[in-house]
């Protein structure tokens, strides 16, 4: 496994925030090293959710060490770390974060991984279908506030 940088800094992510506060617990983080797929996440999700976008591990942990993500969904094919060992640092940094993993590819090895050492909510096929998305990540979000729930 490739190590995950933990280091702070600020990082250079660009955030698209829709109408709805920064600070909301509603925030979607989407961690993939292609712009369009970040853009079109944006798209579907703008004035539903603010859409927080990292294009690396090193930015996305430092976005997700600030708090208020409610999902983090990352592509499994990314440079240096892996979007399942990005996931498996999240759920110890932030249990109640709902991981979602993202990939183009049949890797059947990678998804596992990623249930077992990230606890992954749920797997994502690229490209996918925008009301499949839509519904899976109102679940995401609702599984993220019951977690939340629950620890109080």
């Amino acid at each position: 496994m490739a190590s995950v940088p933990t280091e702070e800094y600020i990082p250079s992510a660009r955030h698209h925030v829709s109408s709805i506060a920064a600070g909301d617990s509603h925030t979607l983080l989407v961690v993939d090293d292609h712009e369009a797929v970040i853009a079109s996440v944006e798209e579907l999700f703008r004035g539903r959710y603010p859409v927080l976008s990292a294009r690396n591990v090193a930015d996305a942990l430092a976005i997700i060490r600030r708090g208020q993500i409610a999902v983090v969904m990352a592509d499994q094919r990314m440079p240096g770390v892996s979007g399942s060992e990005l996931l498996a640092h999240v759920a110890v940094l932030e249990p109640d974060v709902t991981r979602i993993l993202m990939t183009a590819y049949a890797d059947l090895d990678a998804v596992m991984q990623a249930i077992n050492q990230g606890k992954i909510y749920y797997y994502v096929s690229k490209p996918w279908e925008p009301n499949e998305l839509e519904a899976i990540i109102d679940k995401a979000v609702e599984y993220h506030h019951l977690l939340r729930e629950r620890r109080c």
